[in-house]
């Protein structure tokens, strides 16, 4: 005879608790800091054995949502860190073999809006660092040298002085995926670091203004002139990301 209901599966033990713990969190009722009870406290409230309690705790903290209190035996309620958060949307978007193009047509969407953001908000003090980026830029073009660095640092102060962490946080996995191609692309398409910095000037020519139309716009072309650079390097669009070598070089910390 067929069956006509799937199974029913039963979550164990410890993810039954590491869940209701995880709502507690996400809650507000467990605030970030806040030291949860004994292992033992949590054994009597629960009713399971400390070996549930440990594994529930420890599934919890690898997701970054608690951390050793003072590196002691207590946790506390901790926010995963943005480096946490990214390695878990790569591994993702490897497993679901999403490919370049889609990386470019987000990252069209997302740095178009922190520009935007930006620009209706930034003080004097952002819009002096970007202007000494520019020029630190223009110099390593002079010299030959990579501004690959330099152009992580230009758009996390954007990125920054949009307020926007949760523009931030979807942002930063792109990058790392999407660094092999910049480097490709900054190293062989000729004239890309010039077209790069005239981009970048006008972004902050935008900023100092309050232009927030002019800052999406030029921000708009830079990245669609970014995209550009792979077809000129014929880098399939359509071709699945890799993990890079390294998740760090971009990152914006």
């Amino acid at each position: 005879m067929s069956r006509r209901f799937p199974r029913i599966e039963r979550a164990p033990a410890y993810r039954l608790l590491a869940d209701a713990l995880a709502a507690e969190i996400l809650a507000g009722r467990l605030r970030p800091g806040e030291v949860l009870p004994t292992e033992a406290r949590l054994c009597e409230e629960f009713g399971v054995q400390r070996t549930t309690v440990r594994e529930g705790m420890r599934a919890l903290e690898e997701a970054g949502m608690l951390s050793r209190a003072d590196g002691g035996k207590r946790m506390r309620v901790s926010r995963p860190s943005a480096a946490l958060v990214g390695n878990q949307i790569r591994r993702a978007m490897i497993l679901n073999q999403v490919t370049y193009g889609e990386l470019c047509d987000a990252l069209l969407v997302i740095d178009p809006a922190l520009a935007r953001a930006a620009a209706a908000r930034c003080d004097a003090a952002t819009i002096s660092a970007l202007e000494r980026n520019c020029t630190e830029t223009e110099s390593l073009l002079r010299a030959g040298r990579s501004i690959s660095g330099l152009d992580v640092a230009f758009h996390g102060l954007i990125a920054e002085a949009s307020g926007n962490r949760a523009l931030i946080l979807a942002r930063q996995p792109l990058l790392d995926l999407l660094d092999p191609a910049f480097e490709r692309v900054l190293s062989a398409v000729s004239n890309a670091g010039r077209r790069l910095l005239q981009a970048h000037r006008k972004i902050v020519a935008a900023m100092r203004e309050g232009d927030p139309d002019d800052a999406e716009g030029w921000m708009t072309k830079h990245i669609r002139d970014f995209r550009r650079g792979f077809e000129l390097q014929q880098i399939p669009l359509d071709q699945p990301v890799t993990l890079p070598r390294s998740t760090n070089h971009r990152s914006q910390g």
